[in-house]
């Protein structure tokens, strides 16, 4: 079965927008691990490039979050913003 011309214009336009999704991830890993002003501040890489890890302690661990954020002030020690 051969594939029509609609057929192959379907196929370039979901990659292009499978490369487009995969541009903007990195994009955004990148901004928020080296570039972000927040980035220069110490701490676990999980947590700067995704909200799963909040999602993480406060929906799976059931509100352990502000308990966590204790935790890594203690490890990572508390900086202040200016």
């Amino acid at each position: 079965m051969a594939l029509a011309s609609h057929d192959l214009s379907y196929i370039h336009i979901t990659i292009l927008a499978c490369l487009l999704l995969l541009f903007y991830v990195a994009y955004i890993a990148i901004w928020r691990l080296y570039l972000s002003p927040m980035a220069k501040f110490p701490g676990q890489k999980l947590a700067a490039l995704t909200y799963w890890y909040e999602f993480y302690f406060d929906c799976i661990q059931r509100s352990t979050y502000p308990w966590e954020i204790n935790r890594l002030h203690e490890i990572y020690g508390i900086k202040q913003m200016s």
